[in-house]
């Protein structure tokens, strides 16, 4: 039992990303995504763990809060997106894909705009019920539902529990030649500045080159997102 929507179409990533972050955002797509009592480095509740044991990832581990309830920021148990070949992303064909659109807008706003990838494409869906039809347009990493019925066109935004200020971020495979500006849309420095903690963006770029043997350019690329991911590069 459940309710089955069909998905056609293809949105492009551009650049395409690299081969570690497609087999990360693979990974997350193809396992249970279950809330977890785990390193804040793998996000709010382990939305970013992606190496849990048995099939799909549902085996029983101690750090498993519940295994039928999604991290808070996650639209749901299974996120059924793809990417295929280098640069593609697709409906799987998994069945009982709920939250599609939800999960497009958290694969871009979690992981791929934080990258400095950006997203366009179309699809069309359609589930069981005769009125449930329409379109998914993508534009420059914005999510439009287009319900053909209806009439109507809404711009799908992140909600609040998704908290777009974590975010998952690649690290290692920058260009360290690149001018600041092409650094920056590549990487982001995952730190809330606060004020009792760092004096100035200096000080945690030099903590970050000295901890993951990076050479920015310059420290115009800091950009401020998230303390906890920071911190658990830092730990």
């Amino acid at each position: 039992m459940g309710y089955e929507t069909n998905i056609e179409g293809r949105a492009v990533i551009t650049p395409a990303p690299s081969e570690n972050l497609r087999n990360f955002i693979n990974k997350l797509c193809t396992t249970r995504r279950m809330g977890r009592n785990i390193d804040s480095g793998c996000g709010i509740q382990g939305e970013f763990f992606v190496d849990g044991s048995g099939t799909f990832g549902q085996g029983s581990e101690d750090n498993i809060i519940d295994h039928n309830t999604p991290p808070t920021t996650q639209p749901g148990l299974w996120c059924k997106w793809e990417i295929t070949g280098e640069d593609v992303i697709e409906w799987s064909g998994m069945e009982k894909f709920y939250g599609y659109t939800k999960w497009l807008v958290y694969l871009i706003e979690k992981i791929l705009k934080p990258n400095g990838h950006t997203v366009n494409g179309d699809f069309i869906y359609d589930g069981e019920e005769a009125r449930d039809s329409g379109r998914i347009i993508v534009r420059d990493n914005v999510v439009t539902l287009v319900d053909v019925w209806e009439a109507t066109s809404i711009i799908q935004t992140a909600p609040d529990s998704m908290r777009t200020d974590i975010v998952y971020t690649e690290v290692g495979s920058q260009d360290v030649d690149a001018e600041p500006e092409e650094v920056t849309a590549y990487i982001t420095i995952a730190v809330k500045l606060k004020s009792y903690e760092y004096d100035n963006p200096e000080t945690i770029l030099e903590e970050f080159c000295t901890e993951t043997q990076y050479n920015f350019p310059s420290t115009d690329c800091v950009e401020v997102v998230s303390t906890e991911i920071y911190d658990s590069i830092l730990r």
